[in-house]
């Protein structure tokens, strides 16, 4: 059976709603929307999660967010709400999304978009922020009938064309088509906003009730919006941190022990008795490579499209739809691609024989230096945190070395890549230039030469071409 029944006087089972949506008892109402909201995004079907979780995430949601059931729930579980029936989950899905929860809809107000400014410490510590705004709020005592239009919100002009007189009905300008009129008031309010650990760019937080009001409805929300301040010294990718050090060419080769100040302000000590090689690729180029095999994949695709422009299917991947969605391979079969998120070693051990070709990520040995656990926490599970990553730029010498010390690195297995020269050779010395300077007298003397040329034409035979 779908529904328990009560068994005597035996404890209620009120439970597992909360539980499924994540959320305590004491949740309001825009606690369990936003818990709803990233369940059912993340266990939707059309993104591939399980319909019958869904289905029960969605039962879940439609009886803690309405207050009368969800009294009924709290006092006797399930099956108190014997007889009241669910709505269908896809529909709850689509009017949450699209905006549309059907004829009963409370009216709201215009919502208020504010975007405050946060350091990265902010998203390491996590903390409450005041933000101060002034809002228009209607006295309700005060609003009456508009006099100018009776409270019907429209006047009728007539106007005479010829011999005929025409009736049009026109806005009320007295008050803007609403038939009421009222006072208003400018209240100055100050909002705490608890800034979570972890925060991603541009995450959302929403006030309830704090947006343009309006009669006879409710006030709109208030939209914030994070923006993370770039940071003097760290840099960020997920939740890890990054961090350039610079180190001698000695300490390179002989040992490293130098202390850095951690975000959170505590000074740690770094030790390695290994040689320290410089970084020679950019962590911040996201930028993928694929490798090209006549296969196909026995695996089940996470989506498809009706598309085969391998250059669009890769700008999908990278800055599109799919984003963020650890697309590690795609087939183009005739008119249609399809699209794998599996590991790329799952996938290559479950390709077939075919003649249609699959794209495979390729995996980049691009190894950094990194302490472990010492990142930022994810938003998600403070208890988890991200890396920490460490470029290390080697400041060379300025000077060349003496023979002696030559001679000690070499004795130290140090191996010369130079060559025995040929003295029959040209020889040139080794300099050091800018090539920016060089470029950009070259686009000055393009830029010279194309209106030299202009000079020349005649704009009357241009005109009569």
């Amino acid at each position: 059976m779908f529904f328990n029944q009560f068994q005597g006087n035996s404890r209620v089972d009120n439970d597992e709603y909360y539980k499924l949506l994540g959320v305590d008892k004491n949740s309001d109402k825009t606690t369990i929307k936003k818990a709803y909201h990233k369940l059912a995004v993340k266990c939707h079907p059309d993104k591939g999660g399980d319909p019958d979780k869904f289905k029960s995430i969605a039962e879940a949601f439609e009886v803690l967010s309405d207050s009368d059931k969800k009294k009924l729930y709290d006092s006797g579980g399930k099956e108190a709400l014997n007889g009241l029936g669910t709505s269908n989950p896809m529909d709850m899905f689509s009017q949450m999304f699209s905006g549309n929860t059907g004829s009963n809809r409370v009216k709201k107000g215009q919502n208020t978009n504010y975007t405050i400014n946060i350091t990265l410490e902010d998203v390491y510590n996590g903390r409450d922020k005041n933000i101060s705004l002034v809002r228009t709020i209607i006295d309700k005592k005060s609003v009456f009938s508009c006099t100018q239009c009776n409270g019907q919100g429209f006047k009728i002009q007539r106007i005479q064309i010829g011999p005929m007189i025409q009736q049009v009905q026109a806005q009320c300008q007295d008050c803007q088509g609403s038939g009421q009129k009222y006072k208003t008031n400018k209240v100055k309010e100050n909002i705490k906003i608890y800034i979570p650990k972890g925060v991603s760019q541009n995450h959302i937080i929403t006030i309830d009730d704090k947006g343009e009001d309006i009669l006879n409805g409710e006030a709109g929300d208030l939209i914030v919006k994070i923006n993370i301040l770039d940071h003097n010294k760290y840099q960020r990718q997920g939740n890890d941190l990054f961090l350039e050090k610079k180190i001698s060419l000695l300490d390179s080769i002989s040992g490293l022990e130098v202390m850095i100040e951690h975000i959170d302000g505590r000074t740690i000590n770094i030790k390695s008795d290994k040689v320290i090689n410089p970084i020679l690729f950019d962590p911040f180029n996201n930028e993928i490579e694929w490798e090209l095999i006549n296969k196909d994949c026995k695996l089940e695709p996470y989506a498809n499209a009706e598309i085969n422009d391998i250059h669009k299917i890769k700008d999908i991947i990278m800055n599109g739809q799919l984003k963020d969605q650890n697309i590690n391979a795609f087939i183009v079969k005739k008119k249609s691609t399809y699209f794998y998120k599996q590991s790329v070693d799952e996938i290559k051990q479950n390709m077939i024989i075919s003649d249609y070709p699959i794209y495979i990520k390729k995996q980049k040995d691009n190894l950094m230096y990194c302490i472990e656990g010492e990142g930022l926490p994810y938003e998600s599970d403070n208890y988890l945190t991200g890396d920490l990553y460490i470029k290390f730029i080697i400041e060379f010498p300025d000077k060349i070395i003496s023979n002696e010390i030559k001679e000690i690195l070499i004795k130290n297995n140090f191996i010369s890549k130079n060559n025995l020269l040929n003295d029959e050779n040209e020889e040139f010395d080794l300099i050091q230039k800018n090539p920016s300077i060089s470029y950009n007298n070259y686009k000055e003397n393009l830029i010279d030469e194309d209106n030299s040329e202009n000079d020349n034409i005649n704009p009357q035979q241009c005109a009569q071409q």
